[in-house]
């Protein structure tokens, strides 16, 4: 059960477990109806909660390669292409 909230911001809920893969699929099966439902066009950034798991439901945390808990991730947002920045 996926469940939407209207108001001045919008929230998107995804429950269960799941493989990392199967939530993106989810996400982006979300931002298509934002889209094509709703009729929404823009959006203005985006807070993403996640809790890792070990697949059996226990949480695990982040570890980076230097061995320290990673708990904020930041994006700058979409990396383009060559062709889109030299208009190739």
């Amino acid at each position: 059960m996926i469940s939407l909230s209207f108001g001045v911001d919008m929230k998107i809920k995804i429950p269960g477990e799941m493989t990392v893969l199967e939530m993106r699929q989810c996400i982006i099966e979300q931002l298509f109806v934002l889209s094509d439902d709703f009729n929404i066009k823009h959006v203005r950034g985006i807070n993403l909660y996640v809790t890792p798991t070990d697949g059996k439901g226990g949480e695990v945390k982040c570890i980076d390669k230097a061995g320290k808990e990673v708990t904020i991730m930041e994006s700058e947002g979409v990396h383009l292409s060559s062709t889109d920045i030299y208009g190739l």
